[in-house]
């Protein structure tokens, strides 16, 4: 059933939620399991001409790269053979062209909900709009803020 899981992986307690999922589905189905972590240079970041300072996204880039790392251990653990990839731009549109060049049958996502005076204000998410992209089946791990 789900022959390609694509975990979109930033390492957060709602991520690592998400890792457990990824693993639970991918072990009852044998499934192949890519983890994504997508790095988003915001646009008040970019200096003259779309240039970004290459310490910034060195920083970002190392950072990205350790969270994908433990993650694929952590899978690898598991019995999986899993692989990371790392990609640049919008997450949203970044997991909606990785799955489906890869052909993802799942994208597991973890969110977590928002509480207090802010959440009512707060709308939209990776999760949401990256729905009206996919042309596969969506998984969203729920965790409390």
């Amino acid at each position: 059933m789900y022959k390609k899981i694509l975990m979109a992986y930033d390492g957060t307690i709602s991520g690592k939620k998400a890792l457990l999922e990824s693993a639970a589905l991918g072990s009852a189905f044998h499934s192949e399991i890519k983890l994504l972590a997508v790095i988003s240079i915001p646009s008040g970041l970019y200096l003259v001409e779309s240039y970004v300072p290459e310490i910034i996204v060195n920083k970002e880039e190392g950072e990205a790269k350790l969270i994908l790392e433990k993650g694929i251990f952590f899978l690898k653990e598991k019995g999986f053979q899993a692989i990371g990839e790392l990609a640049y731009g919008e997450p949203v549109e970044q997991i909606a062209k990785v799955a489906s060049d890869w052909k993802a049958d799942l994208v597991v996502l973890g969110h977590t909900k928002r509480k207090g005076f802010g959440a009512r204000w707060w709308k939209g998410s990776v999760s949401t709009s990256l729905l009206d992209l996919l042309s596969c089946s969506v998984l969203i791990t729920i965790s409390e803020d």
